[in-house]
């Protein structure tokens, strides 16, 4: 068995903090934070928990709202909240821990872990930073999902080659996570819920952190998620899938256990000093992302932060070590979704403690200087941009806004308003660290310094004729037996994936089909059509006509191309 060295680190002065986890109000007034809470503060609405520390004290604590409508339960310290893609944040502390003993190597192939994937030189700390280039495809949707989970997702990245080079381009990716996951089970033996139970939340007296299929699992006083639907909220948090599989989300905490584990991350030591990592690109730039955690600013002003939404949660935690300062935000529901969620909230929080505490204030690096506009290039960039940011497919339209700057608007509505601060870069004066460069003819956009890919400008063609090979049904060697099912209809195609789960694409421009809600885009070629979108690799679909039925050809066209 795995020794374990990460409770060393923990000082006896530290420990009993930690099993007091006391609350200190310190002589300014937090009442403040309640405000951000009226909705949910009420016997009938779903459960939301706040945890804020100042200088070292738990200085606010509140709990509102019910862990249990139907069954009239109010919420307390102690209800677990599904915590989603914070779960990342403890992830990344199983893979340091084993590192820190011995066991992995965080530059080292993940292929030398994962045997059954090829090695194309993405390492462990590629996937933790979220560099890895790997693809970010739902397999049951590209209908390669064959067996257990664990073999359909080793499956899916051994099949599909990876449409960017590891260290070239950040990319949020939940398979990221879920990989990581599985090289913890290869090296410790245990699964993910196992080993984190064992060596962290067992020994931290977390008694309220687990994942539904892991041990420790428990319903009884669970903050469970609701949906608002006809005035009222829907428990969308009824039934626990049972999972093989890890890493990305799927991890119930209680406020009460944030805070144990928000002062451990705050004391540092070991592991814990891991989490801080940020990684870096190829070319030696940072990507504002670490082991779970986003990082901000710099040196004194470091912030570590991360959150987790789903149907029917929204969760955020905020780390900023200058101040001993920590903010946790738990909510049971959509109720926030439409105004930023946890993260808005938290956001809002440490806003307003920065203008207390003036000399608290994190460094901001300078503003860039604005230099006016051109309003040569301005005309070259005005119009319609199509492609893909962070893994999304993306339509957007960029104008010269009443101010006489340009505005990049979303499909969504969401808006990137543009100064000039070179001949070919630009900055949002409303939107922090976002920056966009024109480059070969392409918009290059960057949020935190995390590069986000890039949208191509969209050129009106005459149509290209829609033949009978773009109807019927088409297929992949990489798809295995999976067949998507296409129709033209006008300006719409429909597109039926191997799943059984029909999408109706738009048209962008000639020839090019997407759908921005469900992430997905088909463009017309003489052999069919190119399936791609959601960082997916582009991916040949062929009439099934042209498709060779032996295994024979298959195998060897497979073993050309691996």
């Amino acid at each position: 068995m795995l020794t374990r060295l990460f409770l060393i680190l923990l000082s006896p002065v530290l420990l009993a903090g930690l099993a007091s986890a006391a609350t200190v109000q310190a002589e300014h007034d937090w009442s403040y934070i309640d405000a951000y809470f009226e909705e949910t503060d009420s016997a009938t609405t779903p459960a939301a928990a706040v945890a804020v520390m100042w200088q070292g004290e738990w200085v606010h604590r509140a709990v509102h709202g019910m862990a249990d409508i139907e069954n009239a339960i109010p919420a307390d310290a102690e209800s677990g909240f599904n915590l989603a893609s914070l779960t990342k944040h403890f992830t990344a502390y199983a893979i340091l821990s084993l590192e820190a003993e011995g066991h992995i190597e965080l530059d080292a192939s993940i292929s030398s872990y994962l045997t059954e994937l090829p090695d194309r030189g993405v390492t462990v700390r590629d996937l933790m930073v979220q560099i890895s280039g790997l693809a970010s495809p739902s397999a049951r949707r590209l209908g390669v999902f064959a067996g257990g989970r664990r073999e359909g997702l080793l499956d899916m990245y051994a099949r599909l080659p990876q449409p960017n080079e590891p260290g070239s381009f950040w990319a949020y990716n939940n398979n990221n996570y879920d990989l990581l996951s599985m090289i913890v089970e290869r090296v410790s033996g245990w699964s993910l819920p196992e080993y984190l139970s064992e060596t962290t939340f067992g020994p931290l007296g977390m008694t309220g952190t687990y994942f539904p299929y892991g041990p420790k699992y428990s319903r009884e006083n669970r903050a469970f998620g609701y949906r608002q639907v006809d005035g009222g909220y829907r428990n969308l948090d009824t039934v626990d899938a049972v999972q093989s599989l890890v890493g990305a989300g799927g991890l119930y905490s209680s406020l009460s256990d944030m805070m144990t584990w928000s002062q451990v991350v705050l004391a540092g030591g070991g592991a814990m000093d891991g989490l801080r990592m940020e990684g870096l690109y190829s070319d030696g730039m940072p990507t504002s992302y670490g082991a779970g955690l986003n990082v901000s600013g710099e040196g004194h002003g470091t912030i570590f932060e991360h959150g987790g939404t789903s149907g029917a949660t929204s969760t955020y935690v905020m780390y900023y070590p200058a101040a001993r300062s920590v903010v946790i935000v738990l909510i049971a529901s959509d109720i926030y979704h439409g105004r930023g969620g946890a993260e808005r909230i938290t956001h809002a929080i440490r806003d307003e403690m920065f203008e207390r505490f003036t000399h608290e204030r994190p460094l901001q690096d300078e503003p860039p200087r604005v230099t006016g506009p051109n309003a040569e290039l301005a005309a070259q960039l005005v119009g319609q941009w199509f492609g893909e940011v962070n893994g999304r497919v993306q339509v957007a339209d960029m104008e010269i806004n009443e101010a006489g700057d340009l505005a990049l608007r979303f499909f969504d509505g969401f808006q990137l308003n543009l100064q000039p601060v070179a001949e070919d870069s630009f900055v949002s004066p409303d939107v922090p660290w976002a920056r966009v460069t024109l480059h070969e003819g392409q918009l290059l956009l960057w949020m935190q310094q995390k590069s986000l890919d890039q949208l191509a400008p969209v050129r009106a063609n005459s149509a290209l004729p829609v033949t009978r090979r773009h109807t019927g049904r088409f297929v992949s060697f990489l798809l295995g037996d999976a067949a998507w099912h296409i129709q033209v209809d006008g300006e719409d195609v429909l597109a039926t994936s191997p799943s059984g789960r029909a999408y109706t694409l738009t048209r962008f421009t000639d020839g090019i089909y997407g759908n921005t809600q469900s992430n997905m885009a088909l463009q017309m070629m003489e052999e069919g059509w190119m399936l791609g979108g959601g960082q997916l690799p582009d991916i040949l679909l062929r009439k099934s006509t042209d498709w060779c039925d032996t295994n024979k050809k298959r195998r060897s066209f497979r073993s050309a191309v691996f």
